[in-house]
């Protein structure tokens, strides 16, 4: 409402001061707001490009200022030209020169008022900027035809966002045309404004950073492949979101269907760390909404754009499943140096995708033709054929196809307990070792709602590693892992394996912890976790590298929903390529990097 309300009184206030000047002075004002406004949008991308990438300033920040500051100077330039080379007036009845520069004042007030909304909208607000919000979840969570939430999708009263971009993405693609038309990039200009600015906090970026750390613009977006699924595909969904009262919401298994005229094609993208939400020293996640990844491509050389409808490996909670997303889903995975989410997007049946944009300016090329193979099996062969190595052992090593699909992320190297505890709860395990948030050594057993903090009291959110060694997590569904036979994974039996993880040059490491997350009777959840810790903890010089669960049999762990967590501690640098028994039995074609700090 707020933004609405300054925006009218703007619009008003410079169409009266308008008529005051007349016809003639409006019509002069009014060709130098359409000139600036070209320029403005047509030029502040190549402006924040060069800026950015020489000073290293935030782009979440300098991209709206170079909008608005390119839009002031050639307004002014443009004026001042005019009043110097324009000495005369025309006369013309008192009535029509008043009528006629309020019109003119009008135009003039929705392309300037439209330029500082579309500069105002591009800052990091978080999604609602002055009351205002594009796209609004109905309140009661009521569902449309496809049993989905339904959103409003909101306007400024007066449109002048929307009317100054559509001015320029004409006269961009008519009289203005250049090499690359705007809406060749940015079909809708203001939705994509939105979109990218549409962000889980405030302080989640909109757009990558440029420093010695890395260039989120040339290096922050890659793509792997993409297909084109037959028909539907099934999902987890929740309606509702998560609040104090209720922090995790249920989700549904729910078949996704493209409605009529419409398909579904998805890409395999590969989120670079340097595109990341940085949080604290050496950590970073990708905090995003769907609408903050976008493919643009063409229907009948028409220019379209489209944003995420569902995403794969981006939601720990559910593993790989796929979730289906609302314009107000948030997701936040831990940024290894690729990070793997597969994007679904609902496009008109005739489109063509030319690339993927994930926040602003991180970019990358779709590939022209889809992969033939499916995902799973492409990248299966891909790891296959790169593995190289001495195998140990004479038993039976497996691909990773089976594997991949049971993989829950995030996974790989990182610190993180599988969720945060209470440091109280937490201190009543078996030979639990705290140092201040880090887990240090011990056994964790519980109701994961039992052990999970609440605000305010202290908690405990990650393992201490060793100074020299990177810890790896690697968290899978042993459910969905039945492809694995032999006793590497032979739960039900309850064979007691020792276990490593082996590097591309065949070194071993072995294991140094376990978790299992296991659903229980009414609804609960049951956590144990073990962690020996350094090689000088007590724990860690009688641990034999076996999983050796107390509290949870055998059964449970076959279990659909439960979820298996295997530790190991790793020198920087290494990539894990797959995890054996002391038979050799295991599974190997994985490529898991270890970053190179200790």
């Amino acid at each position: 409402m707020a933004l609405n309300i300054c925006a009218l009184l703007l619009v008003v206030g410079i169409a009266f001061m308008n008529s005051i000047f007349g016809l003639f002075g409006g019509l002069i004002n009014a060709f130098c707001a359409i000139i600036a406004a070209v320029v403005a949008l047509g030029y502040s991308e190549a402006l924040n490009d060069l800026i950015t990438k020489q000073t290293g300033l935030h782009p979440s920040y300098s991209e709206p200022v170079c909008l608005i500051v390119l839009f002031i100077i050639t307004l002014v330039a443009l004026r001042l030209a005019a009043d110097r080379g324009i000495r005369g007036n025309v006369r013309i009845p008192m009535y029509l020169d008043w009528g006629g520069g309020a019109v003119a004042g009008i135009v003039i007030g929705q392309i300037c008022v439209g330029t500082l909304l579309l500069g105002v909208m591009m800052l990091p607000f978080g999604g609602k900027v002055m009351q205002f919000q594009r796209d609004e979840r109905d309140e009661d969570n009521m569902v449309d035809q496809r049993g989905y939430v339904e959103f409003s999708r909101n306007s400024i009263w007066l449109r002048s966002d929307e009317f100054t971009a559509g001015l320029v993405n004409l006269l961009s693609s008519g009289s203005l045309r250049g090499k690359t038309t705007l809406a060749s990039v940015y079909p809708d200009y203001a939705e994509w404004v939105s979109w990218s600015g549409n962000t889980v906090q405030p302080e989640s970026i909109t757009a990558p950073r440029r420093d010695d750390k890395g260039d989120g613009f040339e290096t922050g977006l890659g793509v792997a492949m993409w297909w084109e699924p037959k028909g539907s595909v099934e999902g987890r969904y929740r309606k509702e979101v998560p609040t104090r009262a209720s922090q995790n919401p249920q989700y549904i298994r729910k078949v996704y269907t493209p409605e009529a005229g419409t398909k579904l094609i998805a890409v395999r993208l590969e989120m670079d760390q340097s595109s990341a939400d940085r949080v604290g020293k050496g950590s970073s996640y990708h905090r995003f909404r769907p609408t903050m990844i976008r493919v643009v491509g063409d229907v009948n050389e028409e220019p379209r754009h489209y944003a995420a409808r569902l995403l794969g490996g981006a939601d720990p909670k559910i593993g790989d499943a796929l979730r289906i997303a609302d314009v107000d889903t948030n997701f936040a995975v831990r940024a290894g140096v690729k990070t793997v989410v597969d994007a679904y997007f609902e496009v008109d049946e005739e489109f063509t995708p030319r690339f993927v944009e994930y926040r602003r300016h991180a970019r990358a090329a779709v590939p022209r033709e889809p992969a033939d193979k499916p995902p799973d099996e492409a990248l299966a062969a891909a790891a296959a054929a790169t593995s190289a190595g001495p195998q140990r052992g004479s038993g039976t090593r497996r691909g990773v196809t089976g594997f991949i699909r049971a993989l829950v992320r995030p996974y790989g190297d990182f610190e993180e307990l599988p969720f945060r505890m209470s440091a109280a709860r937490v201190r009543g395990g078996t030979d639990v070792t705290l140092e201040g948030e880090l887990f240090v050594s011990g056994r964790i057993v519980g109701d994961r709602e039992r052990l999970e903090a609440s605000e305010g009291e202290a908690t405990v959110g990650k393992f201490k590693r060793p100074a020299g060694s990177r810890l790896c997590q690697v968290r899978y569904k042993p459910y969905q892992a039945q492809t694995l036979v032999g006793d590497v994974f032979n739960y039900a039996a309850r064979t007691l394996n020792q276990y490593w993880a082996e590097d591309n040059e065949g070194n071993r490491y072995p294991l140094v912890g376990y978790f299992a997350i296991v659903p229980r009777s009414r609804g609960t959840t049951y956590l144990e976790l073990f962690f020996a810790g350094g090689p000088d903890d007590p724990l860690s010089i009688t641990f034999r590298g076996m999983l050796d669960f107390k509290h949870i049999e055998p059964r449970e762990l076959t279990q659909e929903e439960a979820e298996l967590g295997l530790l190991f501690l790793v020198p920087p640098g290494k990539t894990i390529r797959g995890i054996t028994n002391q038979k050799g039995d295991g599974v190997s074609g994985l490529r898991i990097r270890m970053r190179n700090y200790p």
